[in-house]
């Protein structure tokens, strides 16, 4: 007896209606139609957990990467100009200030961003920290001359512990590497005011650039000039338009995408 109440003898008497073959064979082909997609879906779920375990893997190299590259700071990448120009009489703290600008600017280090439009700018007064950190780590150490004209001359002397900074700074560059030995290379046995004026052009044209501008030469120069320290004043438009062209040639064009500059004024409110 079943839950009905019908014998399971009398089951095997009732008629059973079965779809004509046709439609059977149409029913068939739908089954195995659907098993196919089911074996396709199968498939391509297994191919985006392929694809999600390897994006996985490459954000945490990528990640560990970055961290990597984060432990070089602006003492390291410091210490490796020192090492190349420190033995320059005309490497002063000046030269350093605008040759780790261009550095930090042109291959985008991020080192610093709070530089000034100062006197001798670009100037970021994290420089005095870094050299601070510098001697108390025995990465190089700086020493003060008073020239015959009273201006003071800062000299630095290699430390004992500047080849593990050297080391650090390359390790994150990698490539790039060459490019900031290149940088190096064009500024070595030139003059203060030479560094001063194309770390200036840069900065002036990488703010233009930043703030959706496309100046001209003219307009970079009178910018230089103008608007930034009047003691800017002393480069003629002559000497910063010879500049400005050796800039091209040189490949020391910026993006703006650096950190912008900021007046005096801009920093007693901030």
């Amino acid at each position: 007896m079943t839950a009905t109440g019908i014998k399971s003898s009398r089951l095997k008497e009732i008629p059973v209606p079965i779809p004509p073959l046709a439609e059977q064979h149409r029913i068939v082909a739908k089954v195995d139609q659907l098993m196919a997609l089911c074996d396709q879906l199968k498939a391509r779920l297994g191919e985006a957990r392929q694809v999600h375990g390897n994006l996985a893997n490459a954000l945490i190299g990528q990640a560990l990467n970055n961290e990597k590259k984060s432990r070089a700071q602006a003492v390291d990448f410091s210490a490796y100009l020192i090492s190349k120009l420190a033995s320059q009489r005309t490497f002063g703290r000046v030269a350093h200030m605008k040759l780790l600008f261009l550095a930090d600017s042109h291959l985008g280090l991020g080192l610093m961003d709070g530089y000034r439009r100062h006197a001798a700018g670009p100037l970021d007064t994290t420089i005095y920290r870094v050299e601070e950190r510098a001697a108390q780590e025995g990465l190089y150490s700086t020493s003060i001359e008073v020239l015959k004209s009273g201006q003071e001359k800062v000299s630095y002397h290699i430390g004992a512990n500047i080849s593990r900074s050297i080391e650090t700074a390359a390790s994150a560059l990698g490539a790039a590497q060459k490019k900031l030995d290149r940088l190096i290379a064009l500024f070595e046995g030139r003059k203060t005011d030479d560094l001063e004026a194309v770390a200036t052009l840069y900065a002036v044209w990488n703010d233009a650039l930043a703030g959706g501008l496309h100046p001209n030469d003219e307009w970079l120069i009178s910018e230089f000039r103008g608007n930034w320290h009047e003691a800017k004043e002393r480069f003629t438009p002559d000497i910063l338009g010879k500049w400005l062209g050796w800039m091209r040639d040189n490949g020391l064009v910026p993006t703006g995408n650096s950190a912008v500059t900021k007046s005096q004024a801009a920093f007693l409110f901030n």
